[in-house]
């Protein structure tokens, strides 16, 4: 699909010649297009983290309880 369409994605583009040519005919990808990095702010890092040990503290809890109610 993304060769019929020609379309221009992340991870494919449509190049001239003369672009190919600039670059001594070398098909690296990575002089035709670098993959945009999405950053993410630092404390909305540490929040998700946060909420992701509270829910994996609560299911540990309800693990334990489980297997102490089995008399394991």
């Amino acid at each position: 699909e993304l060769i019929t369409k020609r379309s221009t994605t992340e991870i494919s583009r449509l190049t001239s010649l003369n672009e190919i040519s600039a670059h001594d005919y070398n098909l690296s990808a990575s002089l035709y297009f670098r993959p945009q990095v999405k950053k993410t702010d630092l404390k909305q890092l540490i929040m998700k983290q946060k909420e992701l040990e509270e829910k994996l503290h609560s299911l540990q809890y309800a693990f334990q309880h489980k297997l102490t109610s089995l008399n394991l």
